[in-house]
């Protein structure tokens, strides 16, 4: 999503004085956006699926399936897994709140509420799970198997 440094690499001047040069470097691949951007982006988005969803069908299960897509595809596109996880929950919130009742009214219906929570707690993990097969760590997990199960036989 965006970069993140993990120490601020504010320009310092050279010995000159006259010139700047960053120190460090960034790497795009342990790169990371701070939580607090990855949920505000989480939560818009959540707000955004939650209205098109509610003029999109009268029916909770479509609904439920828009909210549940989206999130999956949320938590399939971020890195932060924690934001993944908060975006989840006010995907939940919202949902119980503005689609399932009006104005906001979160209330617990029992066996009906654990399901919706089922549901988007299958759509998280179901997008955890395609990030960790697209960016290939189930790959280094599978190859670092394979190297201890050679490393045992030894």
């Amino acid at each position: 999503m965006g970069i993140f440094v993990e120490r601020p690499t504010w320009p310092r001047p050279t010995r000159a004085g006259r010139r700047y040069e960053v120190a460090g470097s960034v790497d795009s691949t342990t790169a990371r956006t701070p939580f607090g951007f990855t949920l505000a982006a989480g939560a818009v988005l959540m707000v955004a699926t939650v209205t098109v969803a509610g003029g999109l069908s009268p029916v909770a299960a479509v609904r439920r399936a828009v909210v549940a897509a989206v999130l999956a595809g949320y938590a399939a596109m971020v890195v932060d897994g924690w934001a993944a996880l908060a975006t989840t929950g006010l995907g939940a919130l919202l949902f119980d709140g503005f689609l399932v009742n009006q104005f906001g009214e979160l209330t617990w219906d029992g066996t009906t509420s654990m399901w919706y929570l089922i549901v988007f707690a299958a759509a998280l993990m179901l997008g955890r799970t395609v990030r960790w097969f697209w960016t290939g760590q189930a790959a280094t997990v599978a190859t670092l198997d394979v190297e201890m199960k050679e490393i045992q036989r030894a």
